[in-house]
């Protein structure tokens, strides 16, 4: 997206992304303003719950209820202190800890939210470059061009939506309803405006092609990637993984490099 916007606005394609890149960031702490209390208190109730769950099934059934009690304390409160899975400050020949590889921010959708509304924005932008064509054969072409691309786009989108665990059903519809109409209102609009102005549609255009752009470039690095690496790295069965994936971060990173460099529009 990038290139296309620079040349557009080669002064000013840096600051659109980064601003569609802190419009995102700005709509993540409020959303964790507003409602990171109660996310925070139904998580620890959850904890709690389970944990009382555990001790009302390890009491025993005869007294000393207050002994008993104290030593679950105890015992719960040096739980991660034993825990062999958990680092061993004290072993040089330890493994390295990942306790703290946590995945950022399971409990709300603002990063299934923020690639919604780019990807949404992006079929958008697509749409409206098949309504402003003048020939039937540039439609076509176009048309199969966005179809394969949205294919994949739409593909990423479902396996976010899947993966976070707070979504339901209906959000699920929302968000494919959203994507899917898109493009068609893109196309609608672009036919609408092409007696426009040129100015007017040239100005726009890369502004909103450059706010896709920045809000993707935070929901991969902020989002997708912390929390893969999260839980790829508190599984020590593959202990490989988080090699394979900067690979494939990096393979696909060559390959869109070479894309831009040496296949033209």
């Amino acid at each position: 997206m990038l290139p296309d916007v620079r040349e557009e606005m080669p002064k000013y394609a840096e600051v659109v992304f980064c601003c569609g890149f802190f419009i995102i960031y700005f709509i993540d702490e409020l959303v964790h303003l507003f409602f990171g209390e109660a996310i925070q208190h139904r998580s620890r109730s959850n904890s709690q719950g389970s944990l009382h769950s555990h001790h009302s099934h390890t009491r025993p059934n005869y007294g000393a209820d207050r002994e008993t009690e104290s030593l679950l304390n105890t015992n719960a409160g040096h739980h991660h202190a034993q825990d062999p899975d958990a680092c061993s400050h004290g072993d040089p020949s330890a493994p390295i800890c990942h306790v703290s590889h946590e995945e950022p921010c399971t409990e709300n959708m603002t990063g299934t939210f923020g690639l919604l509304c780019a990807l949404s924005l992006h079929a958008f932008i697509e749409g409206l470059a098949i309504g402003v064509q003048d020939s039937s054969n540039k439609v076509m072409i176009l048309l199969v061009a966005v179809a394969c691309h949205k294919y994949v786009m739409g593909f990423c989108l479902g396996l976010e939506l899947c993966a976070n665990a707070t979504s339901t059903l209906r959000s699920h519809l929302l968000a494919i309803l959203v994507f899917s109409l898109g493009s068609a209102v893109g196309i609608g609009i672009g036919m609408i405006i092409v007696d426009l102005p040129d100015t007017l549609t040239k100005s726009a255009l890369p502004i909103l092609q450059g706010l896709a752009g920045g809000t993707l470039l935070y929901v991969t690095v902020l989002e997708v990637l912390p929390r893969e690496k999260a839980r790829w790295h508190r599984n020590r069965r593959r202990k490989y993984a988080g090699v394979t994936q900067f690979l494939a971060v990096g393979c696909g990173f060559a390959v869109m490099t070479l894309i831009n460099f040496y296949i033209g529009d």
